[in-house]
């Protein structure tokens, strides 16, 4: 059931982005990193369908398998997060810097 979670919790962030950016999910900055995780959206909803209807046994088995291991391309997502965190140290260091300056002033 934790799956199911997590493809209702994915599912309402990217209806949310896609309501909050209309045309610049598709068209802005970021519309690769949209585009992959609309796919991998859609993607998680086909393993629900899949798990539900029990479409293991119609669907060939190793092409099955090969598309959960999409679902590990999620971690991919961590990338776009860490530059974000490069960015906010080098903020974090400077107000620290200014805070050591203004002591000593």
């Amino acid at each position: 059931y934790m799956n199911y979670f997590f493809v209702g919790f994915y599912t309402l962030e990217i209806i949310l982005k896609m309501s909050a950016l209309r045309c610049d999910f598709w068209k802005g900055q970021d519309w690769k990193w949209n585009l992959f995780d609309f796919c991998l959206v859609l993607f998680a909803w086909f393993d629900v369908f899949a798990d539900v209807f029990a479409l293991d046994s119609h669907l060939n088995q190793t092409w099955l398998r090969g598309f959960r291991l999409l679902k590990m391309l999620k971690m991919l997502r961590v990338i776009r997060v860490m530059r974000f965190f490069r960015e906010l140290r080098n903020i974090v260091a400077a107000i620290v810097g200014s805070i050591a300056t203004l002591v000593w002033a």
